[in-house]
């Protein structure tokens, strides 16, 4: 007798991840409107130089580890495409790579709307021209933290437990290497990974949405003969 092994955990909510999305977008559009007063800038140009003072006995650690940071975003992207090809979780495949890839073309509309010369006065880590945000590695690196999040929503707990751990320690890691590593602002963190995350819940909302239409589950289930 073939039975399909169904779960009562589904990957995304149609009412909550909308929703979500929706939230996480006004909270994106709030911070940025914040994060470019000069209040705000006044408060991260004040903490940034202490940070990075006090993050220079690990300088060497830090650099390295900052740079490295693209390609752990590289690898936690090529792994989890290839896993899903090999599950032949084709619309989990689609929506990694939809994620990631109009996410890049999101996020550099984005800096064009918010980045800029930054006022010397702001400006303690002399950014200057060269200043972003939001920050694109704290962007794509919880882009891909979010779908993974969600992607394994149906394996098996304990696996699931230590996937979203690594996945999440991941993401809050390379962040705080941006600013420790005086690449970022705080602000500039918090957006991108604002940003990101709403990105990536609208795109796992679609993908939702479009199953049911078709008829079929979020994700792919394997059978068993009993």
């Amino acid at each position: 007798m073939t039975t399909h092994i169904r779960s009562t955990r589904k990957t995304v909510r149609r009412g909550d991840s909308w929703s979500s999305a929706s939230a996480i977008a006004a909270a994106f559009i709030v911070s940025s409107i914040l994060f470019t007063t000069h209040s705000a800038q006044r408060f991260e140009s004040f903490i940034a130089p202490r940070l990075d003072i006090e993050s220079r006995p690990y300088e060497p650690f830090v650099s390295r580890s900052a740079n490295a940071s693209v390609y752990v975003i590289l690898l936690l992207s090529s792994v989890a495409v290839t896993w899903l090809a090999i599950r032949r979780q084709w619309s989990d495949v689609l929506v990694v790579a939809v994620g990631l890839g109009i996410g890049q073309v999101i996020l550099t509309g984005l800096q064009d709307r918010f980045s800029g010369v930054r006022p010397a006065p702001v400006d303690s880590l002399k950014l200057g021209a060269i200043w972003q945000t939001p920050s694109g590695h704290a962007f794509g690196i919880t882009v891909i933290a979010t779908l993974i999040w969600h992607l394994v929503t149906e394996w098996k707990p304990r696996i699931r437990s230590n996937v979203r751990r690594i996945v999440v320690i991941i993401a809050i890691v390379i962040s705080v290497l941006r600013i420790l590593n005086a690449e970022h602002y705080v602000g500039d963190v918090i957006n991108g990974a604002l940003a990101a995350s709403a990105w990536s819940l609208l795109c796992l909302a679609i993908r939702a949405s479009w199953c049911r239409r078709h008829n079929e589950r979020p994700t792919t289930h394997k059978t068993q003969e009993e």
